[in-house]
């Protein structure tokens, strides 16, 4: 970045606007802070920010552009724009740079001119051209785009999924480091992502989400679903993908030991965010539409229990889960727990287990990228609460939310300019015997 801002005008203003915002994220009752509109620094910020835009159209105008320096403004433009809450056009910037990189690169899944897939070992790439590390940066936010919204084709999705497929196929027996282990997860996930996009018609969480080369309604939803997707019967595919899951998980055993011993406090906290984020993948591609799938007949409720430990664990650190960020809290370019918990409680939606995934969610403020811990938490905690209205006396025991009590089909829509979050959600009627549904919704402020 900063050899970015000597030879970028626009990179050092995108720097400058971002830089002026206070990133720690105040709690719901503090007094508004100096990023509120109308503020000087406010003010400040996006005159930089718009200086910044002006003088990249400028530079890509007259040809002075580089593939670099525009992944780095895609970057810095997405940090600013989630900041405030325009995630479509946070995304755009995401999809911009994509499209860019796979231009450019083979990793990410280009066929050459005879239809044969070109899928080479991620970080074959010319980092002389692209650093390892920018591209590692849109990849985990790819996966961040898919888990919010994805406009984009299933045919494409298709493509993707076979990214990076010789590092899969090489994939150690047992990891060394860390960095290696988190490289080779984030590809294993973007690839799971991929797949249930290709194969699922996923319910975004937003509507009217942008789709490469247009615009679309999000989906109506229609038959039987879960929370985020309709399945397609490809359960071979998911077999494999979940073999990738566990082959990582294989090796990556050793590292997470030695992470847990004595000596092993320097690697505890990314050793524990890998496992955390594994979890969240692997139990995410193996429910499927059945409802019994759903729930997996409380198969995976240890699993569960232990994100739930890993999530708390983390937030109570004394040292902070990202650099940079202040007691707890503040905003972080990429994810970290707030997806790991909606895994809990949109996804599985154990009773109890959702109810401590609440808590953890409102009582630490935090923002990554797209997503607002508090907002999730809001709208995890109206969902808990009409589906346990649905709840007889006689099913109060049970661990997970009965079939005939969930809501699905579940939408939100940001307002920004509002600051509203608009959800809504089918639920069954209750005591019906023909399947009727009733249509639920809110507005939660944020």
């Amino acid at each position: 970045m900063l050899q970015a801002c000597e030879t970028s005008p626009s990179i050092r203003h995108a720097i400058i606007a971002i830089g002026a915002l206070n990133l720690s994220t105040p709690s719901p009752t503090s007094t508004p802070g100096p990023n509120e509109i109308g503020t000087l620094r406010h003010q400040f910020a996006f005159r930089q920010y718009n200086k910044s835009i002006c003088l990249m159209r400028r530079d890509v105008a007259g040809g002075r552009h580089d593939l670099r320096t525009t992944l780095i403004a895609c970057l810095l433009f997405y940090c600013f724009e989630s900041f405030h809450g325009y995630h479509e056009t946070a995304i755009s910037q995401v999809y911009a740079g994509l499209r860019l990189i796979r231009n450019w690169t083979t990793s990410f899944y280009t066929p050459d001119q005879n239809g044969v897939r070109q899928c080479e070992r991620i970080g074959s790439e010319n980092p002389l051209v692209v650093e390892d590390d920018i591209l590692r940066a849109f990849g985990a936010l790819e996966i961040q785009v898919m888990s919010y919204a994805d406009g984009r084709h299933a045919d494409l999705h298709e493509q993707y999924r076979h990214c990076g497929q010789k590092s899969i196929d090489e994939m150690v027996d047992e990891f060394r480091e860390l960095g290696d282990a988190r490289e080779i997860l984030e590809l294993v996930i973007r690839r799971s992502m991929h797949w249930l996009r290709s194969t699922m018609r996923l319910h975004n969480f937003a509507v009217g989400v942008k789709r490469e080369g247009g615009m679309r309604d999000a989906e109506d939803c229609g038959g039987p679903a879960n929370l985020f997707f309709d399945v397609d019967p490809r359960f071979e595919e998911q077999n494999e993908t979940l073999k990738e899951y566990q082959r990582w998980d294989m090796a990556f055993q050793p590292l997470l030991k030695r992470a847990r011993g004595p000596g092993g406090q320097d690697m505890f906290m990314l050793a524990s965010t890998l496992r955390l984020h594994w979890l969240a993948g692997y139990m995410s591609i193996a429910s499927n539409n059945c409802s019994v799938g759903l729930r997996n007949g409380g198969r995976y409720t240890k699993e569960l229990e232990e994100l739930i430990s890993i999530s708390r664990m983390l937030l109570e650190q004394p040292t902070t889960l990202h650099q940079g960020e202040r007691e707890g809290t503040g905003f972080v370019f990429d994810m970290q727990i707030i997806v790991p918990l909606m895994t809990v409680g949109w996804v599985y939606r154990h009773r109890a287990l959702r109810r401590e995934a609440i808590q953890l969610l409102l009582r630490s403020p935090r923002k990554e990228g797209v997503w607002d811990g508090i907002v999730v938490g809001r709208i995890m905690e109206w969902l808990a609460g009409i589906e346990e209205e649905g709840i007889r006396e006689n099913e109060q025991d049970q661990e997970y939310v009965p079939e005939k009590a969930a809501a699905r089909c579940i939408k939100m829509h940001f307002e920004t300019e509002k600051r509203e979050s608009h959800v809504s959600c089918l639920q069954p009627v209750k005591g019906s015997l023909i399947g009727e549904e009733v249509k639920r919704k809110v507005v939660i402020p944020w």
